[in-house]
């Protein structure tokens, strides 16, 4: 059985991104089907921001990766740089999202796993906030958090996967997605050492 879920608390500046997270689910559950002892994940940050921007024009966003745009930093210096995904809703066109994503890899442990995970969105958070909007552009900073497990720990995947959820739905975010299919569930590297089970997506509005 699959364990996959979302969660956009009440109040959240990113409610319209309910169908791409639910999108996002199933074109990740997909891949792991069509692609038998791999998994999306394994992958680098850019093929997975395609995924998700491929769940968005999958609701009807416009989507475009690698924009060119401004960037300024607090000290108030500028440069030329490229955003990783720019979203615009079709239906709504004043809805729009400049986003940046970190891709990251964390222990399979409550709270070394949380505190991995939140230093990954930090990150993203604080790429985001130097990117220059216009037209009330929403800035997000994305983390796609790949947790691991050692294969010899003896640990409980299940267990620990339940342990690392309920420390990350403790925090705030605007949104939170997470897929652990069952068909990778066992899923090892080449070595056999660790086991990578699914994936997390935690998003904040800067």
């Amino acid at each position: 059985m699959n364990i996959r879920g979302y969660s956009i608390p009440d109040g959240s500046s990113l409610t319209d991104w309910e169908y791409m997270l639910k999108e996002w689910l199933v074109l990740v559950e997909l891949y792991c089907q069509l692609m038998p002892g791999k998994a999306p994940y394994w992958h680098n940050e850019s093929a997975n921001v395609g995924i998700f921007s491929g769940a968005a024009q999958r609701c009807g966003w416009l989507a475009i990766e690698e924009l060119p745009v401004g960037k300024k930093d607090y000290t108030g210096q500028s440069w030329h740089g490229r955003l990783d995904l720019w979203l615009c809703s079709t239906a709504r066109p004043h809805t729009k999202f400049a986003i940046e994503f970190k891709m990251g890899w964390s222990p399979l442990n409550g709270i070394r796993g949380v505190s991995t995970a939140n230093d990954y969105l930090k990150k993203a958070c604080n790429d985001a906030s130097n990117v220059v909007v216009h037209d009330n552009e929403n800035r997000v900073g994305v983390v796609f958090c790949v947790p691991r497990l050692n294969a010899l720990s003896g640990s409980n995947i299940e267990s620990s996967i339940e342990e690392l959820l309920d420390g990350l739905q403790s925090r705030s975010y605007d949104a939170m997605a997470y897929c652990f299919p069952e068909v990778t569930r066992q899923l090892k590297e080449k070595s056999g050492k660790d086991i990578y089970p699914g994936i997390i997506l935690l998003a904040r509005t800067v």
